[in-house]
């Protein structure tokens, strides 16, 4: 929310008390520390994308921006701790009477940043409906970003940006969690005539914040050093021409058509996947839809027969800026530069489940992340617990451990369909109903040199990591279509930030025996399905960079009773005598032998007689 003002506005929504200064503030108070400014050594001069304005303030001034770090020593008390009261003409720390530091004739060609900052305590168990921060008297533009537990690298609205001369109040309580919140104000000065920000204070509810009994920030900037937060890294867990990888780590291929429970965590979480054929090829499978229970919304997502949103059973514009649900829960907008419709992150009100929906022109790929104790998990995506061996647990009944036949794969998979009464699917057209798959489609299967040019297609995307680089290579070569080089990108751009502790993967279907296929054969429509092995299950592919430092990855070979030393097959065995009939001829032809020499010798001794 955005309102133009012709002065200072103040205001606090807060639903425990009433903020503001006090000689002895208590737990439940909210407050802030001093306005600190930062000033460079000099100023940042040209844009370093050669980026030259027409206009006071525009934000592309802003992109070279780089906020220093809460501690650095360069940071000093602003004229005014209350509201800042920065005027480069006056203020001798700056330059003395110099309006500006930037060279004459610079106008629009050269930009000069300061940063001002202060910490916002918010008591837990506070409920923040606004937090506007108000602009006043500004040369030649000024924006905030809020660093906190939930943005530990930052987070910038698009609503706080202002240019010269405007008076500005901005809502940013959808950025503001409990605890300490740092917030931060660049202001931008891109002409030599002059360089401001005169006033800048924070409310909530009507009432200003005010200024801490010690309002230096010292003990403000330690807290949040200690509790920084983590950045949220959800990896995709079903991807592409569908890949699982399970939050524990276990990895395999799920070509399956339907509507399936992905996670359930009980009342207000869960996750539905749609899966159907890819048009050209009816081996491939991929997501076409996805719905999630946050809380007391529902969200759903349709790639067919075009791209739809949901919410709560109304077709909805798709978000383009970071909403909040009626429920309580989030919505951001993320983007990686990717050919990407949208990729979505989902926060549930509790603020322990987190989802992702990523968005492209054919196809949707699926994550989730547990990030509480408080509930229990089951479906698709196993019990979360941290161990990969367990999740594959048949919708009541037994558990099977990896790695899983094709035909154990396909018992757990129709065990988490979903039923009629369960379905989150409630707004976009109903799936075609096509049969899944009869086998398995594997890389060995495809024609070599396909499988060649998707490889390089890959490798030059910048892939590194051998599960999302052997899985690209798969989707494209069944495909045909580059775009699942964005899948495995988004899918390795996660796994990336994963910390080093995550678990190692584990291959969760077994291999399949090898199929040698015809040369030149078209893996789009290819007539027979291939049976070779499965490229998630490869030691390589279930070899994963990303766990460096963590236990050893295991690979679905690894955990195949076929690839332990002991029980090995010697494959010398293999072959004619290996076939049980053939001993019982040998021993049949041994016993006619045997049989013909004793009824020779009864003949040669008979005649010796006579």
């Amino acid at each position: 929310m955005i309102s133009v003002v012709s002065g200072l506005l103040c205001g606090v929504v807060i639903s425990n008390g009433v903020a503001g200064a006090s000689s002895a503030e208590k737990d439940d108070e909210i407050v802030r520390t001093s306005w600190q400014m930062y000033i460079s050594d000099q100023p940042h001069g040209e844009m370093k994308s050669g980026f030259v304005g027409t206009e006071h303030g525009d934000v592309k001034y802003f992109e070279d921006a780089d906020v220093p770090d809460l501690d650095d020593p360069k940071w000093q008390a602003a004229p005014d701790p209350d509201v800042i009261g920065f005027d480069g003409r006056t203020d001798p720390k700056f330059g003395g009477d110099k309006a500006s530091r930037l060279p004459a004739g610079s106008c629009f060609k050269q930009v000069d940043y300061t940063y001002f900052q202060t910490f916002v305590t918010v008591p837990k168990g506070t409920t923040v409906d606004k937090f506007e921060v108000t602009f006043d008297h500004i040369d030649d533009g000024a924006r905030i970003e809020i660093y906190n537990v939930e943005h530990p690298e930052g987070v910038i609205d698009a609503n706080s940006h202002v240019k010269l001369n405007k008076s500005v109040t901005v809502d940013l309580h959808e950025l503001i969690s409990t605890g300490v919140n740092r917030v931060v104000v660049t202001q931008l000065d891109d002409c030599p005539t002059g360089n401001n920000l005169g006033r800048a204070s924070i409310s909530l509810n009507g009432t200003a914040v005010g200024l801490a009994t010690d309002p230096n920030p010292e003990s403000a900037i330690e807290d949040l050093k200690k509790n920084p937060g983590t950045k949220k890294s959800i990896v995709t867990s079903t991807w592409g021409d569908v890949h699982i990888s399970t939050p524990d780590g276990l990895v395999y291929d799920f070509q399956t058509t339907g509507d399936l429970i992905l996670v359930n965590g009980g009342p207000g979480v869960q996750v539905q996947a749609r899966q159907e054929t890819w048009e050209s090829n009816p081996k491939v499978t991929i997501n076409t839809a996805a719905a999630l229970q946050v809380g007391a919304d529902t969200l759903e997502f349709y790639q067919r027969p075009e791209l739809s949103f949901y919410l709560n059973g109304v077709l909805t514009p798709l978000p383009t800026d970071d909403v909040r649900l009626p429920g309580g829960g989030k919505i951001e907008s993320t983007e990686y530069g990717l050919r990407t419709s949208k990729d979505l992150t989902i926060e549930w009100p509790d603020g322990e489940n987190f989802g992702r929906v990523v968005l492209f022109r054919d196809h949707i790929d699926i994550g989730f992340l547990r990030g509480g104790d408080s509930r229990t998990y089951e479906g698709v995506l196993g019990d979360q617990d941290g161990d990969p061996r367990n999740d594959l647990q048949v919708r009541g009944g037994a558990l099977i451990t990896p790695p899983a036949t094709w035909e154990e794969l396909n018992t757990f998979s129709d065990s988490w369909r979903v039923s009629g009464e369960e379905s989150l699917f409630k707004g976009g057209a109903p799936a075609k109903a096509v049969s899944a798959p009869e086998s398995r489609l594997t890389l060995d299967g495809l024609d070599p040199d396909s499988r060649a040019e998707a490889a390089n297609t890959c490798e030059a995307a910048g892939l590194t990591d051998q599960l999302a680089l052997d899985n690209c290579t798969f989707d494209v070569a069944a495909t045909g279509d580059d775009i699942f080089v964005d899948s495995a990108l988004a899918y390795a751009a996660a796994v990336a930030e994963l910390p080093a502790e995550a678990p190692a993967i584990v291959g969760g279907l077994e291999a399949a025996p090898a199929e040698t296929p015809s040369s030149g054969t078209d893996p789009t429509t290819s007539g027979e399905p291939s049976t070779s092995a499965d490229p998630t299950t490869t030691e390589s592919a279930a070899t994963d960079p990303a766990n460096a430092g963590s236990e050893p990855s295991t690979s679905a070979a690894e955990t195949s009773p076929a690839a332990d030393p002991a029980t090995a097959e010697d494959p010398s065995s293999k072959g004619l005598f290996s076939n049980p009939l053939v001993w019982v001829g040998l021993g049949l032809l041994l016993l006619l032998i045997l049989v013909l020499i004793i009824v020779a010798g009864r003949r040669r001794k008979d005649h010796e007689q006579a």
